[in-house]
């Protein structure tokens, strides 16, 4: 990495169809800092029509926040930076628009390049509308209609090891070219193909003869063994950004100023979590980051070794419609801490797909709010799991970001917001980025990895607490463990954990105490807790330490009356 790179201002650009965020960050006292973020409502709809009306209004606020220029009479961004500390050195881009652009992959073998494909597509926002396959069972007919009714913006292609199949992936290469060759060439879809290399100079040929546009890039799987995701996923993200820059009106001004390809939400929460998994000495930890914003819910983790990522439309500002068709109201009356009337509920809602962004006026609509968002999470993580194709309760950081957090959870509701969404088994440490600077990291790592280790070691990300969550097949109020906590004054704290309970300890942030754990009852994760009998020194979060002897799966009372004394008894201790 050039000395340039590592000590150039940086602005980050974290833009979707709902907000245009910017993120100033710059070198201080030897170490990356974020100076200042300004935000504005995304114009790429009416009544603008233009994507830059949104940036200049969050350019002028930054600039009357820092009393520094970033633009210049003419509005002209000012690259490089200058010596009076106007303008700034480098700009990266993450960004949502997901489902904006579509896509059709086609593939030889499930286990090989299907799989692949599957894992390339998921760190981008294209929606997938059908796929191809050599051993596909559906008529050519079937195959035709689909590609024509979708009307696919790329095809990816891919199959065949280095020196293998190459009269198959040419069949598949067939197959597409006989569905578009009546296509109007204007709308003929743009073809990635990322197979074996010994068929290029094939495609080529095809490419002049039929009027194509044909990107080829390295193998997505040059054996059995080896996936090489990269290259291809560095060519789509070009033909992407190109379609995008057609479709959405001033993003190519913005992406124009970009040195290196704006990247994907999806993406760049991949390479956090790939990050983050690596600044561990222990490769087996699992990484959990959450980014809940008003147009996209993600989650991504890493899964024996590999990043996996679940991601869904906001219906509740994309498509009221389809929300009010998927939403339970039994399970969002389930998670509301104060008695409501099924038709308050009802009318509530139908008024909040029509105003989404409408601010809840007291606490009953609080209560279904925060409801519908933990409702939201669970579904976005059971996806997620379903992906995974395992449980994936032991989580060891969880990191959670998004446009929701502030406005409804103070600290010690979103821990069980959190808790109670996920439901992790064992030690997890929960992580807030209050900003919502963890997409633009993940765009700011491709080219300076400086400023995301220095940023995650920032306030800008807080430990929220350190949490212990222990299952067990104890009755409820059992005795499970003896806690101690011996401060660095010499104090003592002791407390008695129970069956079924959530308690917090006072350990804060940046406070290094000594935790000792004695087992007294029958619990099944004892292995977790062998290290803290004879004392392990351990820093708190911002609300302390605490400890979740809750059922998994939680089991909530079925009564009204009995449900809702026990999500208010969960609230209040921890806010003890």
């Amino acid at each position: 990495m050039s000395e340039s790179i590592i000590n150039a201002s940086v602005l980050g650009i974290k833009i979707d169809t709902q907000t245009t965020r910017l993120f100033l960050f710059d070198i201080v006292d030897g170490k990356y800092a974020l100076l200042a973020t300004s935000e504005a409502v995304s114009t790429h709809s009416a009544p603008y029509f233009d994507i830059r009306e949104g940036l200049f209004k969050s350019i002028d606020h930054l600039q009357s926040v820092t009393g520094r220029y970033l633009v210049d009479d003419d509005m002209n961004l000012i690259i490089p930076s200058m010596e009076d500390g106007n303008g700034i050195d480098m700009i990266s881009i993450s960004y949502g628009f997901l489902d904006e652009l579509s896509i059709i992959p086609a593939g030889l073998l499930e286990e090989v390049s299907i799989t692949s494909n599957q894992n390339l597509l998921q760190l981008t926002h294209l929606a997938v509308k059908d796929s191809i396959r050599l051993d596909d069972s559906k008529p050519l007919e079937e195959i035709f209609t689909s590609i024509h009714n979708n009307h696919p913006n790329m095809f990816l292609l891919s199959g065949g090891t280095f020196n293998g199949a190459v009269k198959s992936v040419a069949r598949l290469l067939e197959i597409i070219l006989f569905c578009t060759k009546h296509l109007n060439p204007k709308e003929k879809p743009e073809i990635i193909y990322a197979g074996n290399s010994r068929l290029i100079q094939k495609l080529e040929e095809f490419k002049v003869e039929n009027q194509l546009k044909i990107y080829t890039t390295e193998n997505l799987r040059p054996s059995l063994e080896v996936e090489n995701l990269l290259p291809a996923l560095n060519c789509m993200n070009k033909v992407t950004n190109k379609l995008l820059t057609k479709r959405i009106p001033g993003l190519d001004f913005i992406f124009d100023h970009c040195v290196t390809q704006p990247i994907s939400f999806s993406q760049a929460l991949g390479t956090m979590v790939n990050f983050l998994s690596n600044l561990y000495p222990n490769k087996s930890e699992n990484v959990l980051l959450i980014d809940f914003n008003k147009e996209i819910f993600i989650v991504a983790g890493n899964s024996d070794k590999q990043t996996k990522i679940a991601k869904k439309k906001n219906l509740l500002n994309s498509d009221p419609e389809q929300f009010l068709e998927k939403i339970e109201l039994s399970e969002i009356l389930d998670w509301t801490n104060i008695e409501i009337d099924s038709e308050y509920l009802l009318t509530y809602i139908a008024n909040k797909v029509i105003h989404p962004n409408s601010v809840p006026e007291n606490k009953e609509d609080l209560s279904i709010d925060k409801s519908i968002l933990k409702c939201l999470l669970r579904d976005i993580f059971s996806e997620y799991k379903k992906i995974t194709g395992t449980q994936q309760e032991l989580i060891h950081q969880i990191l959670i970001t998004g446009d929701y957090i502030y406005p409804y959870f103070s600290n010690e509701e979103l821990i069980l917001f959190l808790l109670d969404a996920i439901q992790p088994i064992g030690i997890t440490n929960l992580f807030l980025d209050q900003y919502g600077i963890l997409p633009i990291l993940g765009s700011i790592a491709i080219d300076n990895s400086i400023l995301p280790i220095q940023l995650l070691d920032s306030n800008a990300i807080s430990l929220l607490a350190r949490v212990f969550s222990i299952p067990s097949r104890a009755k409820l109020g059992t005795p499970l463990f003896e806690v101690r906590l011996v401060f660095e004054d010499g104090t003592k704290l002791e407390e008695t954990i129970v069956k079924g309970s959530i308690k917090k300890l006072p350990a804060t942030a940046g406070q290094t105490v000594k935790l000792f754990i004695d087992v007294v009852g029958n619990i099944g994760s004892r292995q977790f807790l062998k290290p803290y009998e004879s004392g392990i020194k351990i820093q708190g979060g911002n609300l302390g330490i605490v400890f979740d002897t809750r059922n998994r799966p939680i089991i909530l009372p079925k009564t009204p009356p009995e449900r809702i004394a026990t999500l208010n008894q969960w609230q209040e201790e921890l806010r003890i």
